[in-house]
């Protein structure tokens, strides 16, 4: 025979997946328009888990709180990784930047990125491109959620072709003297080559996916980019700030 405690304990438990069950069935597919940090969002095209995590956990916010430290009205942006618009729109919108251009590889992502702009009345700079070697095309994966799609060099039933540019070919694209770059494109950040920045840039933002990564890779990651002349200035969980002496 169960004891009261336990007894209680499992009523508990129950309540609480029960609750759970219809807050991810019933509340959360009615959630669409939300404001995040005094930025409009439209998340209805986004699964449940993934509201759930924009709501509940936190979206952004390590690369929010350095683009808040370290940027000024003053800064131009480009952005590689655009996702659904947040960053981009929090620059323009809270930090008072004017030249920002956004790179993102994923078409239907650009969709979603366009529509929050509308709901903020802005228009954006954005092109759907994956950062390569090359200009040309790339297999990009689109399985699991939008933050976890990312350039692979193995074609899968998931995954879809989408245009390539080179870096030095997206920043010749902006028209405006680039001097910040904020990048979260899922373990392609390896596969950059910082020698080929101008001057102009002294910023970067950057979020390291070890997940996708080598140890390897992630060092020698760090040591292009202070080759260049930048030190780390911030860094809050596995997003960096760096700064060009």
């Amino acid at each position: 025979m169960n004891s009261p405690a336990l007894t209680s304990l499992n009523l508990g438990r129950w309540t609480q997946q029960f609750w759970t069950n219809c807050y991810f069935k019933f509340v959360l597919p009615r959630v669409g328009r939300i404001q995040l940090h005094g930025i409009e969002l439209d998340i209805s095209k986004l699964p449940p888990r993934i509201r759930n995590r924009i709501l509940n956990v936190g979206y952004e916010d390590a690369e929010r709180d350095l683009c808040r430290e370290m940027l000024t009205s003053e800064d131009t942006v480009l952005e590689l990784g655009g996702g659904i618009g947040f960053l981009g729109l929090f620059c323009q919108v809270q930090l008072g930047i004017k030249h920002y251009a956004t790179v993102e590889a994923n078409p239907a992502t650009v969709e979603m990125l366009k529509h929050n702009y509308q709901l903020n009345h802005l228009d954006p700079i954005v092109w759907n491109f994956a950062l390569g070697s090359s200009n040309g095309t790339v297999h990009f994966e689109t399985a699991g959620d939008f933050w976890e799609h990312h350039v692979s060099s193995d074609a899968t039933e998931t995954g879809i072709t989408v245009p390539a540019a080179t870096l030095p070919s997206l920043l010749a694209q902006t028209g405006f003297a680039v001097s910040t770059l904020i990048i979260d494109i899922e373990g392609a950040e390896a596969q950059i080559n910082f020698n080929e920045l101008p001057s102009t840039v002294k910023k970067i933002i950057m979020e390291v996916h070890r997940e996708n990564l080598s140890e390897q890779a992630v060092k020698r990651l760090f040591t292009n980019i202070r080759e260049q002349g930048f030190h780390t200035a911030h860094c809050k969980d596995e997003t960096f700030g760096f700064v060009r002496n």
